[in-house]
């Protein structure tokens, strides 16, 4: 969540460029992100507080992973049901209560056994060198 301060700010800023007093300039805003793992906490501020800062924003859900829908990778999309209905909190929960990943988790007893199982072909040094170059990300350093 962004701080009060930096909203305000770019509210100020858009009603600037947009020449008026209107709520954020009457620009749209796509602000995006998984809203549930982030708090809505205001600072030394009440609940009602909280709860009025969103009185202005209209959010919409997706329940689609469109790339996984698209591509056809019945793995991906299984998947990401599974994420889908554990964010929604419809994941049944076990005799303790607890939520058990077993059907969208593998379970591994080692570090060893975790790279053989991610990374079967890891000691073949020709393959490894090919499979960085095609996943490497440049990231310019300041």
């Amino acid at each position: 969540m962004s701080h009060r301060g930096a909203m305000e700010a770019l509210g100020n800023t858009l009603q600037d460029i947009g020449g008026n007093n209107k709520f954020m300039g009457r620009f749209t805003l796509l602000l995006s992100g998984e809203f549930r793992q982030t708090l809505p906490v205001i600072l030394r501020q009440t609940r009602s507080d909280e709860i009025k800062a969103w009185n202005k924003v209209l959010k919409f859900s997706f329940n689609t992973n469109m790339p996984a829908s698209l591509h056809g990778d019945q793995c991906g999309k299984q998947f990401s049901t599974c994420l889908l209905q554990l964010g929604n909190e419809k994941v049944p929960l076990n005799g303790n209560g607890d939520i058990s990943l077993a059907h969208i988790a593998i379970m591994m007893n080692s570090p060893a056994q975790l790279k053989n199982k991610v990374l079967p072909d890891l000691s073949d040094d020709n393959n490894l060198h090919k499979w960085l170059c095609e996943r490497a990300i440049l990231n310019p350093q300041k």
